[in-house]
């Protein structure tokens, strides 16, 4: 499967196209980010992760990996 990269600001969530997984930004920093990663009908993962740091969320489908590959500070 082809890597699926997307943006999301603090305190939103996305759901990722081709796994499902939703995707939380607790919070974001200039060097890390507090993230949740969730399925649904399954328990959340927390994360807080550094640049190029990951969590690993296994679902019915698969084992994916969602990964911080920038961070920045979250203003407002």
């Amino acid at each position: 499967m082809d890597p699926e990269t997307f943006s999301i600001k603090a305190r939103l969530t996305i759901r990722a196209k081709a796994s499902g997984l939703l995707v939380g930004a607790r919070s974001t920093y200039p060097d890390h980010a507090v993230l949740v990663v969730g399925y649904p009908g399954l328990p959340n993962v927390e994360g807080d992760l550094g640049i190029n740091d990951a969590v690993l969320f296994e679902t019915p489908d698969g084992v994916y990996e969602v990964r911080a590959l920038s961070t920045s500070p979250h203003s407002g």
